[in-house]
């Protein structure tokens, strides 16, 4: 049959509309339907009149972008290096077993970046950082009595004492949510205020008034640690029970301040004169309380062949205990009695000794002022028998500082040149490191012992490029996440649905990994020998998947 035009014509305008309307009835996905990462809809094999009676089943779980997530309780993920990958130095520090952890919050109770620095005792100078939750942490730290001062996020300073035990956990948490105000009485000998004094509580600085009377507005609960300095009197230690939003006054914090003893310290023999020796000041006084502080004065710098006098020391029985490079004392400790106001001057010998010498170089030339460090393995050790002590206690009798016979360190002079003194009698093996100025570039060597002369080649560090893959079972929403890496804690953040947890940057060696989520072990200390990347299956409960319910989720304080 042949249509006319007319009929040809009509008949396309139906079939233009009939397309229309299919289109228009055709149901469109909602802008809230689950996407998949390129923006498409998920594909499924339902027909029309399927999806509207029942739920859409999809061929393959999507992946959603949203942070969103019902999950209230973090993954916590803990990785521990037991040792580097064909490094000697993993014997250094075999002594540092002391974990130390806590948190610093500010009058709101939120946690805040801090910065957690020891500033005395075996760990001076390590310094650690808090996440964006407060806390902070490490398990590699020397034992015996620490001061570690808090700063930053400001928030007032904080110095409080820590005593850290091999193989033991320490706790340290400060907040300021109910600080107290703290105010006292500094006297004298004769019992008169003391005008003028400086005071140090948990480190904030107070002058005291006419009447000795000083204050600190704002203190953290806890145990602060106070100090006191007047010229002519020994400075004064104290640690002060703060009480959490109460206050301290005068009459229940009074410092008795005791006149002070001069010492003149002598070194007659002038070998190696180009640097300075270094005198350890020791209180002899067995069991007496510490009310002195002497990691402020020690080491006395004193230049061989030259004198040196300490002012305000403490009256009683004092050691004192001589290194030098290239050198050792005879004796190796002198003893000296202080009297209160009395001037005392005492001569020090020195001898030569065993030396390790050499030269840094960088790029064939020689490296000035790169940072040299000759250490014992074993640091605690090397400093009691130093001390002629056996029990690692007895570092909890003072806030040491460490001895050069432990560790010793100096700068290389405009030839690259160094001197150290061998102590090959505290131990044969030995590490010895140089890091450039700039700190970019660094070397090192085992000593075995009997070396003399030696020589140190700078290279460039290379930051850890290794990373451990953590493989989680498919999720659908996002999973809260904490990392710590040999004590220190990460920022906590959200891992997205469908992605696998990878932690990168680390050093090549064997790892301890750990994971829990709210308590309930997933994988316990688990070796792991880390060259370039490593994957390990870690399965994770339902409520790590499915999330919680909106009670619980109430209960845990989640927004």
């Amino acid at each position: 049959m042949t249509l006319h035009r007319s009929h040809r014509t009509l008949l396309a305008v139906l079939l233009l509309l009939g397309v229309g309307t299919a289109l228009l009835l055709w149901p469109t996905p909602s802008p809230d339907a689950p996407r998949a990462v390129d923006g498409t809809a998920p594909t499924t094999t339902a027909t029309t009149t399927e999806m509207a009676a029942a739920p859409i089943e999809l061929t393959a779980a999507p992946v959603f972008e949203s942070l969103d997530t019902t999950v209230v309780f973090p993954l916590e993920v803990v990785l521990e290096l037991k040792a580097l990958d064909g490094a000697d130095e993993t014997q250094l520090r075999q002594g540092a077993r002391s974990r130390l952890s806590g948190m610093v919050l500010d009058a709101a109770g939120e946690g805040r970046r801090a910065e957690v620095r020891f500033v005395g005792g075996l760990n001076q100078g390590r310094v650690l950082f808090c996440d964006g939750l407060g806390r902070f942490g490490a398990n590699d730290l020397y034992p015996g009595l620490a001061l570690v001062q808090l700063s930053g996020g400001g928030l007032p300073s904080c110095l409080r004492e820590v005593r850290l035990r091999q193989e033991r956990d320490a706790l340290l948490n400060v907040s300021f949510a109910r600080a107290a105000h703290v105010s006292g009485k500094v006297v004298g000998p004769d019992g008169a205020g003391v005008a003028e004094a400086r005071v140090t509580l948990d480190g904030q600085q107070a002058t005291t008034d006419a009447q000795g009377v000083f204050v600190v507005p704002q203190v953290a609960a806890g145990e602060a640690v106070l100090m006191v300095e007047k010229v002519g009197l020994a400075m004064a230690r104290e640690v002060v029970a703060v009480p959490a939003g109460g206050a301290v006054t005068p009459d229940k914090l009074t410092i008795v301040m005791q006149r002070g003893a001069r010492l003149t310290i002598a070194i007659d023999e002038p070998l190696n004169s180009g640097v300075e020796a270094l005198v350890y000041l020791m209180s002899e006084t067995s069991g007496a309380e510490r009310r002195y502080p002497w990691h402020k004065v020690s080491p006395v710098r004193v230049w061989p062949g030259g004198q040196t006098t300490v002012e305000d020391l403490p009256a009683g029985p004092l050691s004192l205990r001589l290194y030098h490079s290239g050198a050792r004392a005879v004796p190796a400790r002198t003893n000296v009695s202080l009297s209160e106001g009395e001037e005392e001057t005492v001569v020090l010998h020195l001898e030569p000794a065993p030396v390790v010498t050499g030269v840094v170089t960088l790029r064939g030339q020689p490296a000035r002022d790169a940072v040299v460090r000759l250490e014992t393995p074993d640091r605690v050790s090397s400093m009691l028998q130093s001390y002629g002590q056996q029990n690692w206690l007895q570092l909890e009798t003072e806030v040491y500082s460490s001895l050069p016979s432990a560790v010793q360190e100096l700068r290389t002079n405009h030839k690259g040149e160094f001197s150290l003194s061998a102590y090959e009698d505290l131990s044969a093996r030995r590490f010895l490191t140089a890091v450039s100025s700039d700190g970019r570039s660094r070397a090192a060597l085992l000593l075995q012992g009997g070396e003399t002369r030696v020589e140190l080649e700078l290279k460039e560090v290379r930051a850890g490029t290794s990373a451990i893959s953590l493989r989680l079972p498919t999720r659908w929403q996002a999973l809260p996440v904490r990392i710590t890496i040999n004590g220190e804690p990460r920022d906590p953040f959200l891992l997205a649905p469908g992605k696998d947890l990878d932690v990168d940057g680390l050093p090549r060696g064997e790892w301890l990994v750990s994971a829990t989520w709210n308590g309930e072990g997933l994988i316990e200390r688990r070796s792991l020998v880390l060259q370039t990347e490593a994957t390990l299956e870690c399965p994770l409960p339902e409520g790590a998947i499915a999330g919680q319910d909106e009670d619980t989720r109430r209960r845990a304080g989640a927004r």
